[in-house]
């Protein structure tokens, strides 16, 4: 599984600043976590915190299937499978984070639903910028029954993700 996440080009990275270091879960607001704290590539072994931020995993799938511009539900369902079957060719977007992301190993795990009030117990900064897209209802309601008809796969592949989101939030 190592070689596998190696080969990734941006998610399991660490990026660190003088107090914290920073693992990178995909689409889970990094860029604005990396820029709005000033972080380089690499760990600080001197660092006085380590944290992520994570999303629940069926919001995850629906950010990447916008990404991929799966706008109909032929295209969407065809997504889906290619996720279950082998994560999409296994791109880091769909890999479980629970995969690399151990809940021990960090003293603040971020949801990115609560994302300004868990950034606050990192930083009192105020967010640079932050990524909005306008849902087009029509796609979302595709992406709702396609992910519908499909839960139970999902839920059995992002079993690890989903438990992880419930520690985190209870």
């Amino acid at each position: 599984m190592n070689n596998i996440l190696d080969s990734f080009g941006y998610a399991n990275r660490i990026f660190s600043n003088k107090k914290h270091n920073y693992t990178v879960v995909t689409k889970c607001a990094s860029s604005i976590i990396i820029d709005t704290l000033k972080m380089t590539e690499g760990k600080n072994d001197n660092a006085k915190s380590n944290f992520t931020f994570i999303r629940l995993p069926l919001a995850r799938i629906k950010s990447y299937l916008y990404q991929e511009k799966c706008f109909t539900e032929e295209e969407t369902i065809h997504k889906i499978k290619s996720i279950l079957h082998s994560f999409d060719g296994f791109n880091e977007h769909c890999v479980p984070y629970s995969f690399y992301i151990n809940y021990d190993n960090f003293n603040l795990i971020g949801t990115l639903e609560n994302f300004n009030n868990d950034f606050k117990n990192i930083s009192k900064k105020k967010i640079i910028k932050e990524s909005r897209r306008e849902d087009n209802k029509e796609v979302e309601e595709i992406h709702n029954a396609s992910i519908k008809k499909y839960i139970e796969e999902i839920s059995a592949v992002y079993g690890g993700d989903f438990r992880l989101y419930e520690k985190v939030t209870t």
